[in-house]
């Protein structure tokens, strides 16, 4: 049996929750002893998320300037076209195939200066040479679209993938690893080179003569930063990049094992990305691109809330691996109150984001329409993908959270397909969208919560509480100030309800 079997091994054994043995006076003992380091371990998690929280920060600048000037400066076919690009450049991730999951499942938690240099130096040359041969056929196929709108598209995909995956290995040492500092940095790096870019291309867009700018512009100069960030993660990993390294033959055992080990996962991030886009995906088969141009813009406007919340996802499985069951356990349901907590205050950005599209972007005001139902959904999105994707694979049980998943994806193909060829409308796939979200948290804390033998209904009730005030507001009352302060006003009350005690104790176990 060789190290990566003994490590799987272990990872089926570390976690086992339907172990209901008592724990003797000196497991309870050591337990006891071991209470400062959690204690410090916790506080390290708390910086973490503070750092990785400011490089969000001008992520969310970035992603306000993308989201508002890009489409002023383009015609709605064009930012069409360049959202099908971003929508299809989310699937770039699964052509290293599992191994840089692999790779995170196998590492996560260790240090950076315990990494055997020569075993990753043979690990990142491995992901260059093969994302390249990958790169290669991408480009190849494309070629037989020549004279196809989608040509281009498919072009930018096969060159992004290499940057992208070398980046995300990086990325990924850099989560597991806890440089979570260094990884803020050049994520703010990459923020700021599209601050730049986007402001560069509005004055050239104001100031001169070459009228709207094409959205091929734009990606090409999206491709440039990433490139560019890749050559910062080559130099900043360069001891695990250049230098000896071990023979590929000697290892090619543990390499295949890496994609065994983080395929299960790949398939699982990529039915949960698929899921989450999938009306998107059909929205974009069966509409005209500028039909498709409003329903993205709405989700471009979503991803404004997501980005203030990403810090805590990055930081989390790599902390939650290291706590032992009954911890895990305890925090469950604060972590959850808090992510739902911040979600809630996300939602309340509908209506200054309604103005500000009415004002900036009057001929895009057709995607509040979709805004408004779609937005609710993040409730269940995000404690699925922030919460429930971590603890799954915490506990080991990727398999379980794929088979979950690909249960709803197929549940949610089913009802777009129906509401399409009965309605017919782009509304009526976006609340079947919301609607499928919605089981699809429901299964999935069902069984956790079984999983770690805990009874949680709050979070349910307080999720179906939040949209219900919200759609109520949005709905029934026709002057938005005042759905404004029906809906804020409702939203803090429920959150003082119902999460004000778990937030706090969770912040006291943090901090004190």
């Amino acid at each position: 049996m060789n190290q990566l079997d003994l490590n799987q091994e272990k990872l089926n054994n570390d976690l086992d929750i339907n172990d209901s043995s008592d724990i003797s006076n000196e497991e309870l003992k050591v337990e006891f002893e071991n209470d400062d380091f959690s204690r410090n371990q916790d506080k390290k998690i708390v910086k973490n998320i503070f750092f990785v929280a400011l490089s969000n920060i001008i992520t969310l600048l970035a992603g306000v300037l993308v989201g508002f000037v890009v489409p002023k400066m383009m015609s709605i076919e064009d930012h069409g076209y360049y959202r099908i690009f971003t929508l299809y450049f989310g699937y770039v991730g699964l052509f290293h195939l599992g191994f840089v999951d692999g790779i995170y499942l196998y590492f996560a938690g260790e240090k950076y200066d315990k990494l055997n240099r020569e075993k990753f130096r043979l690990f990142s040359r491995f992901l260059f040479v093969f994302q390249s041969i990958v790169l290669l056929i991408v480009v190849g196929i494309s070629m037989f679209f020549m004279g196809s709108e989608y040509m281009p598209i498919l072009l930018f995909i096969g060159i992004s993938l290499l940057a992208n995956n070398l980046t995300t290995y990086y990325q990924m040492i850099s989560q597991i690893t806890y440089r979570f500092k260094e990884l803020s940095i050049i994520n703010s790096l990459k923020s700021i080179l599209t601050i730049v870019s986007v402001l560069v291309l509005f004055l050239i867009y104001k100031f001169t003569d070459v009228g709207l700018i094409n959205y091929q512009i734009y990606v090409i100069i999206f491709l440039g930063i990433q490139y560019l960030l890749t050559i910062f993660y080559v130099i900043a990993y360069r001891d695990i990049t250049f230098g000896k390294s071990e023979k590929f033959k000697e290892n090619r055992d543990e390499i295949l094992g890496f994609f065994k080990l983080g395929f299960p996962l790949l398939l699982a991030n990529f039915v949960s990305v698929l899921l989450l886009n999938i009306d998107r995906q059909f929205v974009s088969i069966w509409f005209t691109t500028e039909e498709y141009s409003m329903y993205a813009f709405a989700y471009n406007l979503l991803s404004l809330v997501t980005t203030t919340i990403g810090a805590i996802a990055t930081v989390l499985y790599p902390s939650l691996k290291t706590k032992k069951k009954n911890e895990l356990k305890k925090s469950y349901h604060s972590i959850n109150a808090v992510i739902m907590s911040i979600v809630t205050i996300g939602l309340m950005g509908y209506f200054p984001l309604s103005f500000i599209v009415e004002w900036i972007l009057p001929k895009y005001v057709d995607s509040l329409t979709f805004y408004k139902i779609v937005s609710p959904g993040l409730l269940y999105s995000s404690s699925v993908t922030i919460i429930l994707a971590n603890y799954y694979k915490s506990i080991n049980k990727v398999r379980t959270f794929f088979i979950i998943s690909l249960g709803a994806l197929v549940l949610s193909i089913i009802a777009d397909i129906v509401v399409y060829y009965t309605i017919g409308t782009m509304e009526s796939i976006s609340y079947a969208s919301v609607g499928v979200l919605f089981i699809y948290y429901i299964v999935a804390e069902i069984i956790m919560t079984k999983k770690l033998n805990i009874i949680n209904f709050k979070n349910l009730i307080y999720s179906i509480l939040i949209v219900t005030f919200f759609y109520l507001s949005v709905y029934l009352i026709s002057n938005i100030y005042i759905q404004m302060t029906v809906f804020v006003l409702s939203g803090l009350i429920i959150l003082l309800i119902f999460n004000y005690k778990p937030i706090i104790k969770l912040l006291k176990n943090q901090l004190l």
